[in-house]
């Protein structure tokens, strides 16, 4: 009895939904049972066997499903984790190729394109591009006979020269080819001699004029990057300084809903039992006339219920303590009673282990997307989807209802009383996460979230997008 005991009280206390588990096993079952009965028929059409030997061998295929499912389940883990594997392997190099671009990397790329376009144009020993970067000079790219020489000498040599010049390096002539912007020195372009000893004609002369001012163009364009990306880093220390603000104000109203819910449930709705509790001892003594303690009895309870109800509403108890799975079966079970709904869950779990904060943040979120979608929609069906992963928490609230046309910003679903889309964008705004929504009229509705499973503290990004079909 203990086992059905316990089933019951964890039922009843909406922990675990035995029932759910079932329905899900049910399907399984049945195709093993249609698979073993096959098997048996067409054992017996070729082959006469006895009724024990017929037990053993469905005994044994049995066991081999059964295996079959534990293998299955148990290398379901190093297969994602192949598959995470390969995923950090191209986020890393993505990350490397954003470091080299704001770190300035491709002023040396823009040097290397220079000084290929002068060894294609004229037959020259070698090649050195200099860039004064934060009034410091720079070799960015050297080719042939520049090599040899150390960064420190190039550099001393072209310190020395401010306009064309032309000096003897190693007992080899050097061209210097000073870039300036407003007469203010930007670079030097060090040509070697030709290889075939000639000087410059005309023709090469203008050529090499050409390359310069290209040159100073280029560099100028790549200095103007710079000071945007210097201004861009700048508002974007601004803006995550704001949102930590605006993280510090969500981690205080979730505080102080909890401790309402706490202050409800734990004062006035224990006063409240309390007092139908002493109502019905007045009953049992007969010192209050009947009827009038059914009607005490029956607001007590109605107050009662509504606290309760408000305490869950205002804070998520059952999430914090249980995880957001419980806390999706839960409000599966309450949607269907109370609205008459089919609500599908389909919780993929990774062996994750999330945040209380979090898992809340996403019940609260997936709770507007299910309300929203059964006051909208008209759809008489809506699947969940919450699937872990290494990095991310993805949600996906799909209806099958009438569906709308999704404007180009969100804030314009006010004027169409969708105000619950708004501050779902709000919401998964400030955990840093991201909201596409598809929606075609008459195809219903599909909002999918993802969220930073680690998140980080005045995080926020503008990733947010709104796709419509």
């Amino acid at each position: 009895m203990f086992p059905l005991t316990l089933s019951y009280l964890l039922t009843r206390q909406e922990i675990i939904d035995f029932r759910e588990i079932l329905e899900k096993m049910m399907v399984r079952l049945f195709m093993i049972g249609c698979c073993l009965a096959i098997f048996n028929l067409l054992l017996s059409l070729f082959y006469d066997i006895h009724f024990k030997f017929c037990i053993l061998v469905n005994t044994l295929l049995i066991c081999l499903f059964i295996v079959y499912d534990l293998i299955n389940k148990g290398l379901e883990p190093l297969q994602m984790r192949k598959w995470h594997g390969k995923q950090e392997e191209i986020q890393k190099e993505k990350l490397t190729i954003l470091q080299e671009l704001l770190n300035g990397k491709h002023l040396e790329y823009c040097a290397k394109l220079i000084a290929d376009l002068i060894h294609k144009t004229i037959d020259v020993s070698g090649v050195c591009i200099v860039w004064k970067h934060d009034h410091s000079p720079t070799v960015l790219h050297k080719t042939g006979i520049f090599l040899h020489l150390h960064d420190s000498e190039l550099l001393s040599y072209a310190c020395q020269s401010s306009y064309f010049s032309k000096m003897t390096m190693n007992e080899k002539s050097v061209f210097f080819y000073p870039m300036t912007i407003d007469d203010a020195l930007i670079g030097w372009m060090m040509i070697g001699e030709k290889t075939n000893a000639t000087v410059f004609d005309n023709e090469e002369q203008k050529l090499m004029k050409k390359i310069q001012m290209d040159a100073i163009e280029l560099f100028t364009s790549s200095k103007t990057l710079q000071q945007i990306e210097n201004q861009l880093k700048k508002i974007t220390e601004e803006s995550r300084m704001s949102e930590q603000s605006h993280w510090l104000l969500l981690h205080e109203h979730e505080e102080e809903k909890r401790k309402l819910s706490t202050f409800l449930h734990d004062e006035v709705l224990q006063h409240l039992i309390l007092l139908l509790n002493k109502l019905e001892w007045l009953i049992q003594k007969k010192n209050i006339d009947k009827k009038l303690f059914e009607d005490m009895k029956r607001l007590l309870q109605r107050d009662i219920f509504e606290i309760r109800e408000m305490c869950h509403e205002l804070y998520p108890v059952m999430v914090e303590d249980l995880g957001l799975k419980q806390g999706l079966s839960s409000l599966k079970r309450k949607c269907e009673t109370n609205y008459n709904v089919i609500v599908e869950v389909n919780y993929i779990a990774n062996l994750k282990i999330i945040q209380p904060f979090l898992s809340i943040q996403a019940f609260r979120i997936i709770k507007e997307l299910v309300y929203n979608a059964i006051k909208h929609s008209s759809s008489r069906k809506i699947v969940v989807t919450v699937e872990e992963t290494k990095q991310f928490l993805n949600i996906q609230v799909k209806d099958y209802g009438v569906g709308f046309k999704v404007p180009d910003h969100l804030l314009e679903l006010s004027q169409t009383n969708h105000l619950g889309l708004i501050t779902i964008q709000k919401r998964v705004h400030q955990l840093n996460g991201t909201l596409t929504i598809h929606s075609e009229l008459g195809a219903g509705t599909c909002i999918s979230v993802s969220l930073p499973i680690t998140v980080e503290e005045g995080g926020g990004n503008e990733n947010q997008s709104i796709i419509s079909r």
